[in-house]
Formats: C-alpha cells, sequence, structure tokens
C-alpha cells in the first residue's frame, strides 16, 4: 500500500546498472581443463568471477582494457561458449541458453569499444579524432553502439 512516506522516500538503487552483468557461467581451467561453474559479475571495466553468488572476495578480476575481443566460440565442442581474449590469456566460458550467450557476447563487446575509444580520448582529445574514431567502430557494427555509445564522443562541430 503506497503511503505518503513511501511516495517520498527515494527508491531503492539497483545493484547493477543497465550495463552490467552478472550470473553463472561455466568455464575453462588454465591449468587442469576441466569446467567449473563459477558467479560472474561484468561491472564498469571489470569482469569478476566468484566460486558463488555470496562470497565477498573474487576468484579473479579480469581487466577489460587488457581485452581486445569476446565472441562465439565453437571449438569447445559445448553449447553456448564464448572466448575472452586478453593479452595474456583467451578464457572459454559457456552459458545455459543461447540468448544469455548473445547477452554476455554483446554487453562484453559493448564495453571493450567503449574501453577503447576512452582509452584512446585520454590520449587525443581532438573532437576531430574522436569523430574518425566513432565513424571507424561504427563501421564494425558494435550492437550497442548506436543506442548508448554515441553520447561519449561528440562529433566535430561545423
Amino acid at each position: 500500500m503506497l503511503t505518503p512516506a513511501s511516495l517520498l522516500a527515494p527508491p531503492p538503487q539497483p545493484s547493477l546498472s543497465i550495463n552490467s552483468k552478472e550470473g553463472f557461467l561455466t568455464k575453462l581451467g588454465y591449468h587442469r581443463k576441466n569446467w567449473k561453474k563459477r558467479w560472474f559479475v561484468l561491472v564498469r571495466n571489470e569482469l569478476k568471477y566468484f566460486n558463488t553468488h555470496k562470497d565477498p572476495a573474487p576468484l579473479r578480476v579480469i581487466d577489460l582494457s587488457d581485452a581486445s575481443a569476446a565472441e562465439r566460440d565453437t571449438s569447445m565442442e559445448r553449447s553456448f561458449c564464448f572466448r575472452l581474449i586478453t593479452s595474456y590469456r583467451t578464457f572459454f566460458m559457456c552459458a545455459t541458453s543461447d540468448s544469455e550467450l548473445t547477452e554476455w557476447v554483446d554487453l562484453l563487446s559493448w564495453k571493450l569499444v567503449c574501453t577503447f575509444v576512452t582509452a584512446h580520448e585520454r590520449t587525443n582529445r581532438s573532437p576531430q579524432n574522436n569523430f574518425f574514431q566513432y565513424e571507424a567502430l561504427k563501421s564494425e557494427k558494435c550492437p550497442y553502439l548506436e543506442m548508448q555509445f554515441i553520447p561519449l564522443i561528440e562529433p566535430p562541430f561545423i
């Protein structure tokens, strides 16, 4: 029931923003090459994974500024797999459905593009260079580019 006090109270804050994701994925181990179910949290520029969703500290934090691609993978002979390629390792993970796989790959790919452009903006602040960078990225068909990425880069004023 709505009361005057509840109408004035601030709305509850979600634990994750719209460009974040969490959930269980099955990950291929690096040393033993066995598959283990892990709890993954994608927030800002980091992909963290935990043994369970209740663990306070992650087993590992993957900095997405060091990653170059997130893409579907069929080489593992498992359904709904993808790989995250970093400079030091390729991580293989599997989702439980095709729609979940698509969500993870699309969101990670979008984050990689945003991370790349943000790093580029830090090193080269010229609006015209940002515009050309945006045009180059737009041609690669980033799924979230049109609706969420445009505000990050302003085209040059003519």
